[in-house]
């Protein structure tokens, strides 16, 4: 880990929003920021964790993968991002096993609507502790990767 930022702020289209902290972990040679915060979405206030990559010239930020608390957040700290296949669009469960870049993870994901009342069911979410940087980073890099063709 490189170094935490409180608080995080990031220039969204719709304005600036602010996260509690963020954490910063260098992967590959490219940096990448871990931000918490909260959010209304779906409908309820809930934990938000949002992975950035900074350009390689550190001059702009991307928002990569985007998680929000489960119901259970409170108990668990399970957080749920909904994935994506390479053509951008969101994957259903069963099409995970025909992605090879989410293999290592096909293990935590579950159908999003299991996890997330108001959530969109049918389509695949990775559940992972918001704490579990490791799973957070792969996925991120991986939906980066897929992003870039």
């Amino acid at each position: 880990m490189c170094k935490e930022v409180k608080p995080f702020k990031f220039r969204w289209p719709g304005g600036i929003e602010v996260y509690d902290n963020a954490l910063c972990f260098n992967v590959n040679g490219d940096t990448y920021y871990i931000a918490y915060g909260r959010r209304e979405v779906f409908g309820s206030e809930r934990r938000r964790v949002v992975v950035f990559r900074v350009s390689r010239r550190g001059k702009t930020m991307r928002a990569i993968a985007e998680f929000a608390g489960t119901d259970d957040w409170q108990d668990t700290k399970l957080v749920a991002a909904l994935v994506k296949k390479p053509d951008n669009r969101y994957a259903r469960p069963d099409e995970i096993d025909k992605i090879p870049e989410y293999t290592p993870l096909k293990d935590l994901i579950k159908d999003h609507g299991s996890v997330i009342k108001g959530g969109k069911k049918g389509f695949a979410a990775l559940v992972v502790r918001e704490d579990d940087y490791e799973k957070i980073l792969y996925y991120a890099v991986r939906r980066y990767e897929m992003m870039q063709g």
